[in-house]
């Protein structure tokens, strides 16, 4: 298993300033695993710390149940990727989410003054992160990874792209290179791949999780599934994917949400499908858009 480790920092000019790194344990806030790839794996909301001194958040539509086994499940993730690569991703993961929404913008995720110091450091930790890796590869991944409850059962991926916006054909490859979490790479291949075919297409992340899939879960949008069917039954991407992509058409790191069904989550072998299908479906897309061999 990987070991993990806590990053305590400054906050200076609103970055993260890393001063400090020791090994993670269970009453770490906020876990750390520094990499070698070009490829970021966050865990939002799989944190089970909770601290006394951080009240737990009331605000009316508040969400707080951590999303079962997602830590579990990037721990695997990232030990199969790096037994692949002889090479680790970068690991973030932190505290319950019933303390601090690291997901949702500064002013919706906290309700505390310790709990914005984490929130803070959070974000802080990822763009420290996403800087390290863009100094050793031009263009990088992120996977957020979340779990859902929705009755379809399939995974959902999300690109900051809500249902009418998939559904409306026209136009679609101008809003895949202008609004989505993938425009970098978009822009990076709009001469030989049209950008909705990285959407749903045969050069998608959904089309390579498809492929790789040891236990058929459906996954969508993919080739398969391309359209979802409604806002209220697939999420398009939160507030991570939405703050750490590469935007305004500036080539640099992409993002994608990673929406994982109850029903495998919460079995032993529903959870070892998803780790597989994931970790050969994000190899696949770092051969295909993000590494050159030389680097490893």
């Amino acid at each position: 298993m990987l070991i993990f480790w806590l990053v305590l920092g400054t906050m200076v000019l609103g970055t993260m300033a890393t001063s400090l790194q020791i090994p993670f344990t269970k009453d770490s806030p906020i876990a750390y695993s520094p990499g070698k790839l070009p490829l970021i794996i966050t865990v939002p909301h799989g944190g089970l710390w909770e601290p006394s001194d951080i009240p737990d958040r009331t605000a009316k539509g508040s969400l707080l149940l951590a999303d079962a086994f997602t830590k579990n499940i990037a721990l695997d993730i990232a030990d199969r990727i790096t037994a692949h690569y002889n090479s680790r991703p970068h690991l973030i993961f932190q505290v319950r989410r019933r303390k601090v929404d690291v997901n949702r913008c500064e002013d919706q995720g906290v309700e505390s003054d310790k709990g914005r110091l984490l929130w803070k450091e959070y974000h802080g930790t990822i763009e420290a992160a996403a800087n390290n890796l863009l100094k050793e590869y031009p263009h990088g991944l992120l996977i957020d990874l979340h779990g859902h409850t929705h009755t379809h059962g399939m995974i959902e991926l999300g690109y900051l792209l809500n249902t009418a916006d998939i559904h409306e054909a026209k136009g679609l490859d101008e809003r895949v290179l202008n609004q989505s979490s993938i425009q970098s790479l978009a822009q990076r291949h709009k001469s030989r791949i049209h950008p909705s075919d990285l959407l749903f297409g045969n050069h998608s992340f959904g089309e390579a999780l498809q492929q790789a899939q040891i236990d058929s879960l459906g996954v969508v949008p993919s080739p398969k599934n391309p359209l979802p069917v409604s806002d209220a039954l697939y999420f398009h991407g939160g507030y991570t994917v939405e703050r750490h992509r590469s935007k305004n058409q500036r080539i640099g790191l992409d993002a994608i949400q990673i929406e994982m069904p109850q029903k495998a989550r919460f079995s032993p072998t529903g959870r070892q499908a998803l780790v597989e299908s994931i970790s050969q479906a994000v190899i696949t897309m770092l051969d295909r858009y993000y590494l050159t061999r030389a680097k490893l």
